[in-house]
């Protein structure tokens, strides 16, 4: 399946509302998860690092698998 033509690509989060980032991190979850099915993994790095920085502003911490 395709992956959709427009990815969040996010510069600056500081203006961005706490609620639309807590929106945010699922949708650039399974986009990173396309982009990675695609084979596209440098997008889904890039989706990766973009998720990670909104979850460290909103004080989210994911347990990593070691």
């Amino acid at each position: 399946k395709p992956i959709s033509d427009s990815h969040i690509i996010l510069k600056d989060t500081k203006h961005i509302p706490k609620k639309e980032k807590e929106r945010l991190i699922p949708q650039l979850e399974k986009e990173m998860r396309e982009a990675a099915e695609m084979m596209d993994f440098e997008l889904a790095i890039s989706l990766r690092d973009q998720m990670d920085l909104l979850k460290k502003e909103l004080n989210i911490i994911s347990i990593k698998k070691t």
